[in-house]
């Protein structure tokens, strides 16, 4: 997906982020699983000072705690940084009103530091399963994001999140039995495991998140002081022209001048694409001309939504065709 022809440079980088984030979760839990096999080992074995046999000196354990201590630091940093910049940001320009004032933003942000923590081992976990399953070859679904007010289930809840619980309790009691010391370390990892069912309860119940909008915390200068031009939609939604049936979406931006013309708007400027992807466009352009909208697939369709200069082109041929394939496009394909 990075080396994809035709992508920019930013689209890339986002990729590219996204991988990193599933590989960096993956070696995460591999790290844990490493010093926990270390932490199981030097409880059962004990130290060995003479692994090579008898010798006149002992091989002492090391133990770099300033390794420890600036691997701490640097987490920190790439955590939390951006947030504090941010919070900075917003005091320099004063415009902490937009946010419902100081110390709304300052307990949204305590707050969201809270919930992070406690969601990044839960996140690690399906990322790891996900990562492996990759490697195995088994098929990841991926549904579409649900923005309605859907609340989440204790059954459902149980189903994602409870092997998680089990596995984070047998871990959690016998690290308490057999290294007390490791134990504390691994506390904020496995004790959010184990709260994950509730928490992916609770953190999904609407009375909450209406509770912090009533308060103003989370707030965003969109819901503070809504833009006019969000204010008039909410007032004169948005309806679309007639669209013929078949292909919908597809159809409407091709055919209809108006949404054609907007959607072309939102696109932005015309891209530099590689002769190749140009020239496959163009052939996809001509066969759906020649044969209706029906004879695309829906990436093909897609590719050319995103392909302001071969959506332009369509609707003029569109227009221009008569007899049956005018009926055709005019019906949806």
């Amino acid at each position: 997906m990075v080396l994809t022809r035709g992508l920019r440079g930013a689209h890339r980088a986002l990729f590219f982020h996204g991988a990193l984030s599933y590989g960096s979760a993956f070696l995460w839990f591999g790290f844990l699983l490493l010093c926990t096999a270390e932490a199981v080992g030097e409880a059962v074995f004990g130290p060995r000072y003479f692994p090579s046999g008898p010798s006149l000196f002992p091989q002492w354990p090391i133990w770099r705690p300033d390794w420890a201590i600036s691997l701490a630091a640097v987490t920190a940093v790439i955590l939390f940084l951006p947030k504090f910049l941010a919070v900075a940001l917003v005091l320099l320009r004063r415009s902490a009103k937009r946010f419902g004032g100081f110390f709304r933003l300052a307990a949204g942000v305590l707050l969201e530091i809270v919930l992070s923590a406690l969601l990044a081992p839960i996140r690690m976990m399906f990322h790891a399963r996900f990562v492996v399953s990759t490697f195995l070859g088994r098929a990841v679904s991926w549904g579409p994001q649900s923005r309605q007010d859907a609340e989440t289930r204790w059954g459902e809840a149980l189903r994602h999140h409870g092997l998680d619980t089990l596995v984070a309790t047998v871990w959690g009691l016998g690290m308490h039995w057999l290294s007390p010391a490791y134990f504390w370390w691994m506390t904020p990892v496995v004790g959010a495991l184990i709260l994950s069912v509730p928490l992916s309860v609770f953190a999904s119940r609407v009375g909450i998140g209406d509770l912090a909008r009533a308060i103003g915390i989370f707030s965003i200068p969109e819901e503070v002081s809504p833009n006019r031009e969000l204010e008039e939609l909410r007032r004169e939604p948005f309806r679309p022209h007639a669209a013929p049936a078949g292909h919908g979406g597809f159809v409407r931006a091709v055919v209809d001048p108006y949404v054609n013309a907007l959607h072309c708007r939102l696109l932005g400027r015309s891209r530099r694409l590689h002769p190749s992807v140009r020239a496959r466009r163009e052939a996809l352009c001509e066969r759906a001309l020649r044969e209706g909208p029906g004879a695309l697939s829906g990436p093909e369709r897609m590719a050319l939504l995103y392909d302001r200069e071969a959506l332009k082109a369509l609707h003029r041929e569109t227009w221009r065709l008569g007899g049956e394939l005018h009926a055709m496009w005019s019906a949806g394909g």
